[in-house]
């Protein structure tokens, strides 16, 4: 599972990096600097990140999970009236769907 963060500044209460981390390996590091290549750090290192801006000290204001986007296929449509058997089934089929979706 993925986590996020995001570091404020001190300072200028401006959004200064994103820090992203698999949850099995968290002394492994991304950071996304507004301005800056994303690069991969210790997490000990990630602690001493600066503002761009201002070049003040940071917090992070909130850790949430990243969740992956379920894949759907949809099949085309078929041309004509569709049978009764098939609606039952198309309708079960999309019951199950959103079942695992929530």
């Amino acid at each position: 599972m993925r986590y996020r963060a995001d570091l404020h500044c001190y300072l200028c209460s401006r959004s200064a990096a994103t820090l992203e981390w698999e949850g099995s390996t968290p002394g492994a590091v991304m950071v996304t600097r507004p301005g800056m290549a994303i690069g991969e750090m210790a997490a000990h290192e990630a602690r001493r990140v600066r503002c761009v801006r201002c070049g003040g000290p940071t917090f992070i204001e909130e850790i949430e999970q990243v969740r992956q986007p379920a894949m759907v296929t949809i099949e085309p449509a078929r041309r004509g009236r569709p049978r009764k058997v098939d609606k039952d089934r198309e309708l079960e089929q999309e019951q199950a769907l959103l079942a695992r979706i929530a």
